[in-house]
C-alpha cells in the first residue's frame, strides 16, 4: 500500500496528471491538501468530490482523505502538514504542484523535513505541461547530545530562563549560554532579554527537527 499526497485547489487536472503518472490501486490512499473555504466559496469541495468520484470509481477500496489548512498562519500550516507525514508507514508518493502557493511552500518544507520517508516527487511543468518527477534535497543534521537534550526540555515545559535550564540539565550557566548560541546560530531557538536574565524559546525549525530526531 502507498500513500499519494497532493495539493487541490479549483482545479483537479494536476492531481487526475498526478495519480495517473504514478498510478494506484485497491488499498492505496490519496490524502488531499486543501485551503479553508468560507461557506460562500465551496470550489474547492466540489473539486475535492470531484476526485473521490473518480478514484472510487477505479476502485472503491482506494482511501481519500482531505485535510483543510488555515492558510493565513504559515507556521501551524507546516506543522500540520508535518503531521501527516508522521502518521503515515508504508510508501509515500507527494506530489508538490496545484492549489495556492502558501500550501505549495509548506508542503515543498515537510517533503525536505521527511524526505528519508518518500519514495518519489513530483511536481508538474507549466513549461512542457506534463507532470514530472523531481529531486528534493534531505537538510535534516544530526544534534549533539547535549543540543538535543536542551530542545527535549523546552518542547516538554516551553520556554525556559538559563537558570532554570541549569537545573534541569545540571549544566553551569556558561555553558547554558554557550549552547543557547550555538543553537541560534542554527536557527533553532531565539533569545529573549527578561531583566538580567535571558529566556530562551524554541523555533519552528527546532520543533519540525524534534519529529524526525
Amino acid at each position: 500500500m502507498k500513500t499519494l499526497i497532493t495539493i487541490l485547489g479549483f482545479d483537479t487536472s494536476q492531481v487526475f496528471a498526478f495519480v495517473v503518472k504514478d498510478g494506484i490501486s485497491k488499498g492505496d490512499k490519496v490524502i488531499v491538501l486543501r485551503p479553508k473555504e468560507n461557506s460562500k466559496e465551496l470550489r474547492g469541495e466540489r473539486a475535492y468530490g470531484e476526485i473521490r468520484n473518480l478514484l472510487g470509481q477505479i476502485s472503491p477500496e482506494i482511501i481519500v482523505e482531505k485535510v483543510v489548512l488555515e492558510t493565513l498562519h504559515f507556521s501551524q500550516m507546516v506543522e500540520e502538514i508535518s503531521n501527516v507525514f508522521e502518521k503515515i508507514e508504508g510508501d509515500i508518493i507527494v506530489n508538490i504542484s496545484g492549489g495556492l502557493r502558501e500550501i505549495i511552500i509548506a508542503l515543498t518544507v515537510c517533503s525536505i523535513l521527511y524526505n528519508y520517508k518518500i519514495l518519489r516527487t513530483y511536481s508538474f511543468s507549466r513549461l512542457e505541461g506534463e507532470t514530472k518527477k523531481i529531486e528534493l534535497p534531505y537538510l535534516a543534521s544530526p544534534l549533539q547530545d547535549n543540543m538535543k537534550n536542551l530542545l527535549d526540555i523546552l518542547s516538554q515545559k516551553g520556554s525556559l530562563l538559563y537558570n532554570e535550564l541549569t537545573k534541569e540539565l545540571n549544566l553551569s550557566k556558561s555553558s547554558i549560554s554557550r549552547l543557547a548560541k550555538l543553537l541560534q546560530n542554527k536557527k533553532l531557538v531565539e533569545l529573549e532579554d527578561v531583566g538580567k536574565e535571558k529566556k530562551i524559546h524554541l523555533t519552528l525549525t527546532a520543533r519540525l527537527l524534534l519529529k524526525i530526531s
